[in-house]
C-alpha cells in the first residue's frame, strides 16, 4: 500500500487536518505580504484575474472525471447551477452578517462593534464556506482534495490581504490582527473537518455528484473574482485577461502533474475513487 493510501485509506481526520493546514498557509502568506508590502496600484485587478483562472481550472478538474461517473439524469444536470447558487448564498450571508442592522434582525452587538467586527465576520464567513468546500472535495477523492487545497489556498491569499488591510485601516494593533487571523484559521480548519466528516464514505455516484456540485461552486467563485476587476477598457483589461489565462494554465498544469504523480505512485486512478474503496481494492488484489 502506497504512502498516499496509508494516509487516506483509514479516513482518519489527520488527512483533512493536513490539507486544511496546508490551505491555511495561503491565508498566512497573504497576511505577511500585506503587513510588509501593502497594496500597489492595479494589483488587485491582476490578482483577482489570476485567482479567477485558478478557480476556473479547479472547476474543470472536478467536472471532467465526474461527468463519466454521473448518471446523466435531471439531478446531475441541476448540480452545476446548484453549486453556483450555494456560492451566491454564501456571499449573501456574508453581506447580511457584515452590515449593521437597523431593524433588529441582527444582534445589536454586531452593530456596536463597528468595522473591525464587520471585517472579522466577512473573513470568517469566507473561510468557513471555503473550509466546507475543501472538506467536501477531500471526501470525493485524494486528487480532488489536493486540488481543492491548492485552489482554496491560493484564494485565501487574497482573503488574508483584504482582512489585514481592513484591520490596519481601522487602527487595530498588529498583535490583535495576528490573533484574530489565528482564530480565523482555526475556524477554517474546523469547517473543513466538519465538511469531510459529514460527506466522506459515500458511493461513487454520490461522490461524482458532489464533485459536480463543487465545480459549480468554484466556477461562480471564479466569476465573482472576475467581477472585482476594475471596469476599464484598454491595456488593463488585456493584462487581466492574460493574468486569468496564466492562472488557468498554471493550476491546470499543476493538477495534471499531480494526478500523473499519484497514478505513478499508486498505479491506480485517484480521481473519483474514494480512498477507502481504493485501499480495499489494493488489499483484495494483494490477497488474490
Amino acid at each position: 500500500m502506497s504512502l498516499v493510501h496509508e494516509i487516506f485509506v483509514t479516513e482518519d481526520l489527520s488527512a483533512i487536518l493536513t490539507l486544511a493546514m496546508l490551505a491555511s498557509l495561503g491565508l498566512g502568506a497573504g497576511v505577511v505580504w500585506e503587513e510588509k508590502h501593502g497594496p500597489t496600484p492595479n494589483e488587485n485587478g491582476f490578482a483577482a484575474a489570476v485567482h479567477s483562472g485558478a478557480l476556473a481550472a479547479l472547476a474543470l478538474v472536478l467536472t471532467g472525471p465526474a461527468v463519466g461517473q454521473a448518471r446523466g439524469d435531471f439531478i446531475d444536470a441541476a448540480l452545476l447551477p446548484a453549486g453556483g447558487t450555494l456560492y451566491l448564498l454564501a456571499v449573501l450571508i456574508g453581506g447580511w452578517a457584515s452590515h449593521r442592522d437597523s431593524v433588529g434582525t441582527l444582534s445589536d452587538a454586531v452593530g456596536r462593534r463597528g468595522p473591525k467586527m464587520t471585517i472579522a465576520l466577512q473573513g470568517g464567513i469566507a473561510l468557513g464556506f471555503g473550509g466546507i468546500a475543501l472538506g467536501a472535495a477531500a471526501a470525493v477523492s485524494v486528487f480532488a482534495g489536493f486540488a481543492a487545497t491548492l485552489g482554496v489556498g491560493i484564494t485565501f491569499f487574497l482573503v488574508g490581504r483584504k482582512t489585514t488591510a481592513g484591520f490596519r485601516d481601522s487602527a487595530m494593533k498588529r498583535m490583535d490582527r495576528l490573533a484574530i487571523h489565528v482564530f480565523l484559521s482555526l475556524a477554517f480548519v474546523a469547517a473543513a473537518v466538519a465538511g469531510f466528516w459529514l460527506l466522506h464514505g459515500m458511493s461513487e455516484t454520490t461522490d461524482a455528484r458532489l464533485a459536480i456540485l463543487l465545480a459549480g461552486y468554484f466556477l461562480i467563485w471564479s466569476v465573482h473574482f472576475l467581477l472585482q476587476i476594475p471596469g476599464r477598457l484598454g491595456g488593463l483589461n488585456l493584462a487581466a485577461l492574460a493574468a486569468f489565462i496564466s492562472g488557468l494554465a498554471m493550476f491546470g498544469m499543476i493538477a495534471v502533474g499531480f494526478n500523473a504523480a499519484i497514478g505513478a505512485i499508486d498505479n491506480s486512478d485517484a480521481i473519483l475513487q474514494h480512498p477507502d474503496t481504493a485501499g480495499n481494492e489494493i488489499v483484495n488484489s494483494g490477497e488474490k
